[in-house]
């Protein structure tokens, strides 16, 4: 009976009486494993073998945007997907229809009908380990609406006076308030609500009050109010 001793990259690992080990639970990456051991005749027996163990699937990162997120149609999203060995095939499709190829840089457009479009996507390695991953965007390519107040002048030292603009509009997020193109207010906005802004305490002068209000996928609307300030 032949006893043989199996080593990996010239360390000895086992022994066993066939000429075989199983390669399970052994460590990820390259490996040369060695057979030593004698026959019947006691001649040495030796021979050798390299191999590659990938136990690991393959990653996908979704870059941008991220995950569940507003966004406008037709932007491009940005994936990383990576083996520890070699990618074989990446496959995706949206809204479950028909599989199509990824290839590198694993680029997508999100697609242009309003409303909630989920990504899937397979990616398998040369050995045979794969990925399942799963994204979902909504679309919103709609532009809030922003009423126009009225320009108005008011007499030096004069109170009470206020700008105020109603804003309506899917998916709102935030506003901007500038007067003479600098910024003086910011804030969120709600649809159908309204924002006010004082305008007392002015000197003298011409005053262009501008109101930007965004939506979550970055769509805006502005309006601008130029107030006049007189001493009569």
């Amino acid at each position: 009976m032949i006893e043989y001793r199996i080593f990996r990259d010239g360390h000895y690992i086992t022994s066993s009486s066939t000429a075989s080990i199983s390669l399970q639970n052994q460590p990820n990456g390259w490996h040369t494993y060695r057979l030593a051991g004698f026959d019947s005749q006691s001649q040495n027996i030796v021979t050798s073998v390299t191999v590659y163990i990938d136990d690991i699937s393959p990653t996908i990162m979704l870059v941008t945007p991220a995950n569940g997120t507003i966004v406008n149609s037709g932007i491009t999203i940005d994936l990383d997907i990576t083996d520890d060995f070699a990618l074989d095939v990446v496959l995706y499709n949206w809204d479950g229809g028909v599989d199509a190829t990824l290839t590198d840089p694993f680029d997508l457009t999100i697609p242009s009908a309003a409303g909630i479009h989920i990504l899937s996507i397979v990616a398998n390695d040369t050995i045979g380990n794969s990925v399942f991953s799963l994204f979902s965007f909504s679309t919103d390519d709609s532009s809030p609406t922003l009423d126009s107040p009225v320009d108005f002048t008011y007499e030096l030292g004069s109170v009470g006076l206020n700008i105020t603009w109603t804003a309506i509009g899917l998916n709102s997020n935030n506003y901007i308030l500038t007067r003479d193109g600098s910024l003086i207010d910011s804030g969120d906005w709600v649809s159908g609500s309204s924002i006010t802004i004082e305008t007392d305490g002015l000197v003298v002068g011409l005053y262009l009050f501008t109101m930007t209000v965004f939506t979550l996928s970055g769509n805006s609307n502005s309006d601008t109010v130029l107030v006049t300030v007189v001493d009569t």
